[in-house]
């Protein structure tokens, strides 16, 4: 099911959740038929993004990326730059997410590998046992990865 952990990726940075069956299956439908820089931009512009998350400061915003993957907040530099980028409009919130999941080095890498599997567990449960999605279940079951 998982061919490219992505959109997990995006999911926990962005969400701070697993995927839903349903939304793994379509988003990688969609990257497999698109080009990324167009899927990108169309996962970013969710409802659920904007209820969560939209009115949150960019600084805010930037730390809830760093603490959705990593659960830690950035160090100063990265804050700073991230920040910057977004309010310059050098970087769309989304671009910051992956670069930040992509950058990740030593404890962040382990911290969100660990993350990934459980996210992943979690979605292949959902679907195998065809029970109903619970994404304040999800969340918790995140953050219990290390």
């Amino acid at each position: 099911m998982e061919a490219d952990p992505l959109i997990q990726k995006l999911y926990l940075g962005y969400y701070a959740r697993p995927a839903d069956p349903e939304g793994l299956s379509y988003w990688q439908s969609r990257l497999a038929s698109g080009l990324r820089d167009d899927v990108l931009p169309e996962f970013a512009s969710s409802q659920e993004f904007d209820q969560r998350f939209g009115d949150l400061s960019a600084q805010r915003l930037v730390s809830q990326i760093y603490s959705n993957l990593f659960g830690r907040e950035p160090d100063a530099g990265g804050l700073r730059f991230y920040t910057e980028g977004l309010e310059a409009g050098e970087y769309e919130l989304i671009d910051i997410a992956v670069r930040v999941a992509d950058g990740a080095i030593g404890g962040d890498e382990q911290v969100l590998n660990n993350r990934l599997i459980g996210a992943r567990r979690f979605t292949e449960q959902v679907e195998t046992e065809q029970k109903t999605y619970d994404g304040a279940e999800a969340v918790q079951v995140v953050r219990l990865y290390r």
